[in-house]
């Protein structure tokens, strides 16, 4: 009788024991999971960081590239953007198509 508690009390032990790993392995790939994910937001934040500075320089290089370019008219920004010539063109043969003579 006591030679079966004894063996009852120590495979009690044994699962104890393997519960207490099993939470313990988890505990740890939640901490590694948490550090990953405190190492990707810093990576952003560095990202963000860096976006703003390069974002800013642009800014700056665009104004001084306004000082220096001259005003395009209407005709000068047609001739540099053959969208709005195809866009005027479609348009004009929508209008003579449609239109009775």
């Amino acid at each position: 009788m006591a030679l079966s508690k004894q063996e009852e009390g120590l495979n009690a032990l044994e699962n104890a024991k393997d519960i207490q790993n099993k939470f313990d392995k988890k505990g740890k790939d939640i901490q590694n999971r948490l550090l990953d994910v405190i190492k990707r937001e810093e990576n952003i934040v560095l990202e963000e960081t860096k976006i703003a500075k390069e974002k800013d320089a642009f800014s700056k290089l665009r104004k001084k590239l306004d000082l220096v370019l001259p005003q395009l008219s209407g005709d000068e920004m047609r001739f540099l953007d053959p969208k709005l010539n195809k866009h005027e063109a479609e348009k004009e043969v929508y209008f003579k198509t449609t239109q009775l003579y």
